[in-house]
């Protein structure tokens, strides 16, 4: 991809397994149907969640390591690499399109009409992603306590290795503050700047911000 800065670097799944990125949220939102795409799924581990509310799920994710990993670990969903700013999608083909903490490295512009495109006449887009409240502190320890919740404090330390030298590198570090510069100059950081800009991109939708995270809601027009 041209555009480095819209690749995720991978982290070898400890974000998904420590990480709760409103999980309860986004299946809530999501609901039922008969077909999903998950845009950014890595590993495929909150994706297979979604294939007992829906009859055809589908992850797709940049990054070539994490989706094979998660298509040997995984049988319900179909997973594929795919450009989310160029989906490899027929037109009007999904009932529900989710992403989560995956916007931020995509082409906004991009990304917005492939998702207008793909879903189909009242079909659904359900997004959560980064704003300036997930860079707080507070938020940061709060999800962090969440994710050491749900796993259990044992099976976190044997991850504790693995995630110190993935949050903690320096590419990891420079990578962030890149994202955030970026954001900023895109006007998606700030709370109000984040709510306008995709209410400017999905009209009519629903912008805020839950917990830590800043959300959309969007349902496509018949």
């Amino acid at each position: 991809m041209k555009d480095t800065y819209l690749v995720r670097i991978p982290d070898r799944g400890i974000t998904e397994k420590l990480v709760t990125f409103m999980d309860d949220f986004v299946l809530e939102k999501a609901g039922r149907g008969e077909a999903l795409i998950d845009i950014g799924c890595g590993r495929g581990v909150f994706t297979e969640k979604l294939t007992e509310r829906f009859n055809k799920v589908a992850g797709i994710d940049i990054v070539k390591d994490e989706i094979f990993t998660g298509i040997s670990h995984n049988n319900r969903g179909f997973y594929s690499i795919m450009d989310a700013n160029q989906l490899g999608l027929k037109s009007e083909v999904f009932d529900t399109i989710i992403s989560r903490y995956t916007f931020h490295h995509l082409d906004l512009k991009r990304a917005a009409s492939e998702v207008k495109r793909c879903l189909k006449p009242g079909g659904k887009f359900v997004m959560v992603d980064t704003e300036e409240t997930f860079w707080q502190l507070s938020s940061r320890i709060c999800y962090f306590f969440f994710g050491v919740k749900r796993l259990g404090i044992l099976n976190f330390l044997k991850i504790v290795p693995d995630f110190l030298s993935y949050f903690f590198k320096k590419e990891t570090i420079s990578h962030r503050r890149e994202d955030i510069k970026r954001l900023k100059e895109e006007g998606r950081y700030a709370v109000n700047d984040f709510v306008k800009t995709y209410k400017t991109f999905f009209p009519e939708a629903e912008v805020g911000i839950h917990r830590w995270a800043g959300y959309v809601l969007w349902q496509k027009p018949h």
